[in-house]
C-alpha cells in the first residue's frame, strides 16, 4: 500500500534532485514482483488485460534479459498468502476484481467503451511472472506475507551492492535501503544516446554493453529533501497513513493533534506560510501552491472507516513547527490505545 501521498510529494518536490547514479555490473537488484507485474501491465497494449499471457511472458523475459545484459543480478520477491494486517486489503482487491469483471462483461454486452483503468488484470498474471522468472533462471523468493519488509531487509543486510527495484513509497523510509522506482530505471544501449526505461528497452540477442542508471533514493535523502529528521519522517508516514495507521481516523490521534494540524494548515495558506514555502525553492522542480491542508479521503482498505488525512506538504510543514517542542514518541502520547500500538509498529517496521 505504501504511504498515502508520499510518491506524489516526491514527484513534485524532488524532480530536480541530482540522484541519478550508475548501477555497476554485479549489483544485486531485488525486484518487487507484484509491483513489476502491474507496472509492466500499464506499459503494454490494452488487449493484454484480456489474458494475452504470451505478451506478458515476452515483457517479463525482456525485463530480466535487459537487467542481466546490464550486468545486474535480479531476484524476484513475491507476496505470500498475506497477514492479518493485509486481510482487509486482500478482501477489497477480490471485491474490486469481481466488480471490474462484471462491468467489463456488461460493457461488452452493451457495446460500450470502458476506460482501461477499469479493466481487471489477467487472473494468472502473477503466476505468469513467476514462471517467466524461473524460465529465465532468475531466483524467486515467495514471502510469508507482503514482500516489502523481506525485500528491504535483504537489501539492508546485503554485503554486496544492492538496490530495491519497486514502486512502493514505503521503500523511501526503510533504514539502510537504496531504492529505484521502475519508471526511474534507465538502460543505455551502446548504439544510442537516448536512455530507455525498462519496459521500452528492446530485447536483442547479444546486446552486451548495456549500462543501467537509476534515481537512487534513501531515507537520508528523503530527510534532506523534506528537511525533516529521521524520527520525523517516520511520524510523517504515520500521519499520512501507511499499512499500520491508515485505518485509524485522525480523531484517534487526539483532539490536540487534530486542532494543531488544522491551525497549521490555515497558516500555511496565509502569505506568511507561502513565504516559508518559497524559502525551499532550491529543492523544487516547479513551485506548487500548498493544497488545502485537510483533504478528505476515504480509506478503501479500512472496511469503510473514513479518515480525513492532511496533505503531505501540510503535514511536513506542521512537523517542522514541532521539531523543537517534541521528543520521540510524542505523536502517540494522546492517541487512543490501539493507535498507540499501531504507531509503535509503524516505527519498528522501517528498521531491522
Amino acid at each position: 500500500m505504501g504511504v498515502h501521498g508520499l510518491n506524489q510529494w516526491v514527484d513534485e518536490h524532488g524532480a530536480e534532485l541530482c540522484n541519478l547514479a550508475p548501477l555497476p555490473p554485479g549489483t544485486a537488484v531485488l525486484v518487487d514482483g507484484n509491483g513489476l507485474a502491474y507496472f509492466m501491465l500499464r506499459c503494454l497494449p490494452a488487449a493484454v488485460r484480456l489474458g494475452d499471457y504470451e505478451a506478458l511472458d515476452d515483457a517479463f523475459s525482456a525485463a530480466f534479459d535487459n537487467l542481466r545484459q546490464a550486468g545486474l543480478a535480479p531476484t524476484v520477491f513475491l507476496d505470500g498468502p498475506g497477514t492479518r494486517l493485509k486481510a482487509g486489503t486482500l478482501s477489497r482487491r477480490r471485491r474490486e476484481r469481481a466488480d471490474q469483471l462484471e462491468r467489463l462483461h456488461a460493457a461488452c454486452l452493451d457495446g460500450a467503451c470502458l476506460p482501461l483503468a477499469e479493466w481487471p488484470p489477467p487472473k494468472m498474471m502473477l503466476s505468469q511472472l513467476e514462471e517467466s522468472a524461473r524460465a529465465a533462471s532468475v531466483p524467486v523468493v515467495t514471502c510469508e506475507g507482503e514482500a516489502d519488509r523481506d525485500i528491504a531487509e535483504a537489501c539492508a543486510s546485503a554485503k554486496e551492492a544492492s538496490v530495491v527495484l519497486a514502486h512502493d513509497s514505503d521503500f523511501f523510509l526503510f533504514k539502510g535501503v537504496s531504492y529505484v522506482r521502475f519508471n526511474e530505471l534507465q538502460l543505455l544501449h551502446p548504439d544510442s544516446e537516448e536512455p530507455q526505461p525498462l519496459h521500452a528497452a528492446s530485447r536483442r540477442q547479444g546486446a552486451a554493453g548495456l549500462r543501467a542508471h537509476g534515481r537512487v533514493w534513501t531515507r537520508s535523502l528523503l530527510c534532506e529533501l523534506s528537511e525533516l529528521s529521521e524520527s520525523q519522517v517516520l511520524d510523517w508516514a504515520a500521519i499520512l497513513g501507511n499499512d499500520a495507521t491508515h485505518a485509524y481516523p485522525m480523531a484517534s490521534f487526539g483532539h490536540g493533534i487534530v486542532e494543531s494540524l488544522c491551525a497549521s494548515g490555515r497558516e500555511s495558506n496565509s502569505p506568511r506560510g507561502h513565504v516559508h514555502m518559497a524559502s525551499r525553492a532550491r529543492l523544487h522542480a516547479h513551485p506548487h501552491p500548498t493544497p488545502p491542508p485537510m483533504a478528505a479521503r476515504a480509506d478503501g482498505d479500512d472496511g469503510g472507516v473514513s479518515s480525513a488525512r492532511p496533505d503531505a506538504e501540510a503535514a511536513r510543514l506542521w512537523l517542522l513547527e514541532q521539531q523543537e517542542q517534541r521528543a520521540d514518541g510524542w505523536l502517540g502520547a494522546a492517541a487512543e490505545p490501539a493507535l498507540q500500538l499501531a504507531l509503535e509498529f509503524s516505527r519498528d517496521m522501517y528498521v531491522f
